[in-house]
């Protein structure tokens, strides 16, 4: 037999059975999207009074509390703007990712940037300061004269040198000596400080055998035999030497020291004169490292 002959109310009974699943999932979706229903107390049943797990937020008096306007706002919030917050942490992070990878190349940049800029500001100094280059430029060698030297400190830079001391010696020395003292004494220091324009100079005069040295050669300082033969069969010779000590525009101090040995040239058949040169040192010509 049929079921629909033995129950001729199936249809009703379906309709029934539907029903009731509709609305029991509707209640599920309700508590679900609404977890903490406010309930007076004067409501509550005898099984609700002995459920073991009562809800955290008060339910008194019957309002919606915190609690729920919390849950429901998480709840209630669409797809779109949960994934709009998923691509915007992801993409946080992965600025975060790159920024820590390009680190050592923006550093790398920033140093080499900075060396770039110290080396274009040290040019420009070093372009504009000022140099001071001392040169023995008059000698008088006669007999029975002073043997005053002249040394001229010319400034080749393009700005003035400021706080400007120079110190000469002038010394005759034997050409077998070996060992020589060079230092400055404050004797032979200029008596104050001087300013050195651009593309000019400054003198200084010395008797190498008067007071010019170390020792008083001359009680006069004067040039007299045997000393004039002596220098022109080269076994002793004039040393000039100093240094000079001076700041550029940028308050920069710098120095200089200079070594010559005078050398006197014996005529020649031909009818050349008698001739003076001077020969730098060896040693004792430096400047400071600035110009490195």
């Amino acid at each position: 037999m049929s079921p629909e002959k033995d129950h001729p109310l199936w249809p009703i009974t379906l309709l029934g059975a539907l029903f009731a699943a509709f609305t029991f999932s509707r209640s599920a979706a309700y508590k679900y999207n609404n977890p903490a229903k406010a309930i007076h107390p004067q409501q509550r049943t005898d099984r609700e009074d002995n459920h073991k797990h009562n809800p955290v937020c008060s339910y008194v008096p019957p309002t919606i509390t915190k609690c729920e306007y919390a849950e429901r706002g998480k709840e209630a919030a669409p797809n779109w703007k949960k994934f709009a917050e998923i691509i915007v942490a992801i993409s946080t992070f992965g600025l975060l990712l790159v920024n820590v990878f390009l680190l050592p190349s923006t550093k790398k940049a920033a140093d080499s940037a900075q060396k770039t800029a110290d080396f274009t500001a040290r040019t420009m100094r070093v372009d504009q300061r000022a140099w001071i280059a001392p040169r023995v430029v008059n000698q008088i060698v006669a007999q029975d004269q002073p043997l005053a030297v002249t040394i001229q400190f010319d400034n080749t830079g393009k700005t003035p040198a400021t706080h400007v001391e120079t110190c000469v010696v002038a010394e005759i020395i034997k050409n077998t000596t070996t060992n020589i003292d060079v230092s400055c004494p404050d004797t032979s220091k200029s008596p104050g400080l001087s300013v050195v324009f651009p593309q000019t100079h400054i003198s200084r005069l010395i008797d190498a055998t008067g007071n010019g040295g170390k020792t008083t050669i001359d009680p006069q300082g004067l040039l007299r035999e045997p000393l004039m033969k002596q220098l022109r069969h080269w076994e002793k010779s004039v040393l000039v030497y100093g240094r000079i000590d001076y700041w550029d525009v940028f308050k920069r101090p710098h120095w200089a020291t200079f070594c010559s040995t005078m050398l006197i040239l014996p005529p020649t058949p031909g009818g050349m004169p008698e001739t003076v040169n001077w020969n730098a040192c060896p040693a004792w010509n430096d400047i400071d490292p600035d110009e490195e």
